[in-house]
C-alpha cells in the first residue's frame, strides 16, 4: 500500500494547501491514515483500485460502533473527500469513479 501512503501524502499537502486551520488538517490526517491502517491489515491485501462500497462499509461498521452520528458523518465525509482527489487525480473518466 505505498500507493495508498503517497496518495495520502499528496492529499493532505493539497489540503493543507487550503488554509484550514492546523486542528482540522491533524484530525483529517488521523482520520485517513486510521482507514489506511485498517486497509493495510486485511487479508488478502487490498489494492487501492479495488476500494469499494463493500470495503468501505465494512470499515465504517468496524470502526464506528457506539460513535455519535455526527462522528459517523464526518469519517464519511473526510472519505468522500479523499475518493473524489483520487479519482480526480488517478482515475480520469473511468466509470468506476463516476457518480
Amino acid at each position: 500500500m505505498k500507493r495508498w501512503d503517497r496518495l495520502l501524502d499528496s492529499y493532505m499537502e493539497m489540503y493543507n494547501a487550503r488554509g484550514l486551520s492546523p486542528a482540522t488538517v491533524a484530525h483529517t490526517a488521523s482520520r485517513l491514515e486510521k482507514w489506511g491502517r485498517w486497509m493495510k491489515r486485511r487479508r488478502p491485501r487490498v489494492r487501492i483500485e479495488d476500494i469499494d462500497a463493500d470495503l468501505i462499509t465494512r470499515y465504517i461498521t468496524s470502526s464506528t460502533t457506539f460513535r455519535a452520528k455526527s462522528t459517523v458523518s464526518g469519517t464519511l465525509s473526510t472519505m468522500r473527500g479523499f475518493g473524489e482527489f483520487w479519482c480526480a487525480k488517478d482515475c480520469g473518466s473511468r466509470t468506476r469513479c463516476a457518480g
